[in-house]
């Protein structure tokens, strides 16, 4: 896999490499102000989709990681969450990995 994450939004690249068309769109998760955008509307399927992304964006950086924990943040009227991963291979072995959801459109929606 090339590095196309400079040039390709992370929802296309899920599409390119994994064959998902995925309701998200936003940034890479790497920070709150590029986190992920869920564009789900029912929270159950938005925590779900959550994971899913995670995994992908992990299979994309070739990370291998164990999950920690999940973290909520408010920031005004969004709502975060940061899932929080073990890195277990090679490179960054034991160091934690956190990516960034902006979960604002389902957050409390059931």
């Amino acid at each position: 896999m090339s590095d196309d994450s400079s040039v390709m939004p992370l929802k296309d690249m899920i599409k390119k490499y994994f064959n998902e068309d995925l309701p998200i769109s936003g940034g890479i998760g790497n920070s709150m102000s590029d986190a992920v955008i869920i564009e789900l509307e029912k929270t159950s399927e938005g925590i779900q989709l959550e994971y899913i992304v995670a995994q992908y964006i992990l299979a994309l950086a070739e990370i291998e990681a164990d999950f920690i924990k999940q973290e909520l943040h408010r920031i005004a009227e969004k709502r975060y969450d940061k899932l929080i991963y073990k890195i277990k291979s090679e490179k960054g072995r034991g160091t934690e990995l956190g990516l960034y959801f902006d979960i604002t459109k389902f957050f409390g929606k059931f």
